[in-house]
C-alpha cells in the first residue's frame, strides 16, 4: 500500500512536471513565431501642460505604445543604411501599426477608427551614434482629423473625457543606442516590428537636450497639450499566458494518467 502511495506522488509530480515543460515550450514557440507583442514605455516628468490637462508640472509620467504583429508594411514604411520607418497612414487599408496606446492620465480604448485618419510611426535613426553617441529614435500615434461621433481614436484625457487624445509622441535621442549600425543596410527588407525590438529588449536613458515629447488633446473646439520631460525608454516584451481551458485540459490528462497508473499498480 506504501509503495502505491508513493508510485501515485511520483507520477503526480512527473505529470505536473510534463505540464510546465509543455506549456514553457508552447510559450517559447510563442515568441519565435512573433506572437509574442512589444512595448515601449517612456517615463519622465510633466515639463509644462495646458490647465485642464490634470497634470502638475514636476509629476511623474509614463506612456506606452504595443506594437502590432504584421508583417513587414508597404508602402509607407521603409528601410536603408539611414533608418528603420515603420508608418500607418490609411486607416482600414493597411496592417495596424500599434494594438494599444495608454499612459497617465488617459482613459479609454486605443482604436484604428473610423473617427480620423492615423499618422502612427515608429523610427529609429543609428548613424547619429557616430556624430553624438546618440539614436534618434521616434514613436507616435497621430490622428489628421477630429470626430466627436466616432470617438475619434477612442482614448480621452481622465481629467476631462470630453478632451480626445489626437497625438502621444515622442522624437528625440536615445543615449547608447542598442541596435548597432549593421543591422541597417541598403536594398534590405524592413524587418518585422516585434521581431526587430525584441532584440533589444532593456531600459535606455533618453537625452532630453534634444527631443520633442507631447501629449495633445481636442474636444473640436479648443485644444489642449502638455510636454515631458522622458528620463527612460523602455523595450519589453509579453507573451500570451494559455488560457485556463487549455490549463484544465493538460491538467486533467495529467492527473487521468496518474490515477489509470495506480489503478493499475492496485490491480
Amino acid at each position: 500500500m506504501r509503495l502505491v502511495r508513493e508510485l501515485s506522488i511520483y507520477f503526480g509530480r512527473l505529470f505536473g512536471l510534463l505540464l510546465i515543460t509543455v506549456m514553457t515550450h508552447v510559450t517559447a514557440q510563442q515568441c519565435q513565431a512573433g506572437i509574442c507583442s512589444v512595448t515601449i514605455t517612456l517615463s519622465g516628468t510633466v515639463n509644462t501642460t495646458d490647465a485642464g490637462m490634470g497634470f502638475t508640472v514636476g509629476q511623474a509620467v509614463s506612456f506606452y505604445w504595443v506594437i502590432n504583429n504584421y508583417a513587414p508594411q508597404t508602402p509607407e514604411g521603409t528601410t536603408n543604411a539611414v533608418e528603420h520607418r515603420w508608418t500607418q497612414e490609411n486607416a482600414g487599408s493597411e496592417p495596424r501599426l500599434f494594438a494599444e496606446v495608454g499612459g497617465t492620465g488617459i482613459g479609454g480604448t486605443y482604436q484604428e477608427g473610423p473617427g480620423g485618419t492615423p499618422w502612427d510611426r515608429i523610427r529609429v535613426r543609428p548613424l547619429d551614434s557616430v556624430i553624438d553617441n546618440y539614436d534618434d529614435f521616434e514613436v507616435q500615434m497621430r490622428t489628421d482629423s477630429f470626430n466627436t461621433t466616432t470617438n475619434n481614436r477612442g482614448i480621452f484625457l481622465n481629467s476631462n473625457p470630453t478632451f480626445l487624445v489626437t497625438s502621444l509622441y515622442f522624437d528625440g535621442d536615445i543615449i547608447n543606442p542598442p541596435w548597432p549600425q549593421s543591422e541597417f543596410v541598403n536594398g534590405g527588407t524592413l524587418p518585422d516590428p516585434t521581431a526587430f525590438f525584441r532584440k533589444y529588449l532593456g531600459t535606455y536613458a533618453v537625452n532630453n537636450s534634444y527631443n520633442s515629447r507631447e501629449l495633445n488633446a481636442s474636444n473640436g473646439s479648443q485644444n489642449l497639450r502638455a510636454t515631458f520631460n522622458f528620463d527612460t525608454m523602455t523595450l519589453s516584451s509579453t507573451c500570451p499566458v494559455p488560457e485556463p481551458s487549455t490549463m484544465a485540459i493538460f491538467g486533467l490528462g495529467a492527473l487521468g494518467m496518474a490515477y489509470r497508473a495506480r489503478r493499475k499498480l492496485k490491480s
